[in-house]
């Protein structure tokens, strides 16, 4: 029958000898490993462990952050300026 044990902290499926890799769970009706998260979403792929979606590194960011950036960097700048004078 399907058994669950405990190794080193991570819940490890073992049916008969067989036990799923890492990031794989076993599927109760076919009693095959599967990934977990089989596909993302677009700008998303799984991480190292397989357990999660993450966003891209390319990914587009927010075009509200570079604004505030540039704002910033202007200030930053504007100031240095005045203190030079």
């Amino acid at each position: 029958m399907h058994k669950e044990a405990m190794i080193k902290g991570v819940r490890t499926c073992v049916e008969a000898g067989v036990s799923c890799a890492y990031g794989y769970e076993l599927d109760k009706d076919t009693m095959k490993c599967i990934l977990k998260y089989p596909h993302c979403d677009y700008g998303y792929t799984l991480n190292n462990e397989l357990n999660e979606c993450i966003p891209l590194p390319t990914f587009h960011m927010p075009f509200i952050f570079l604004y505030a950036a540039a704002i910033w960097t202007f200030l930053i700048m504007l100031k240095q300026n005045r203190e030079n004078l």
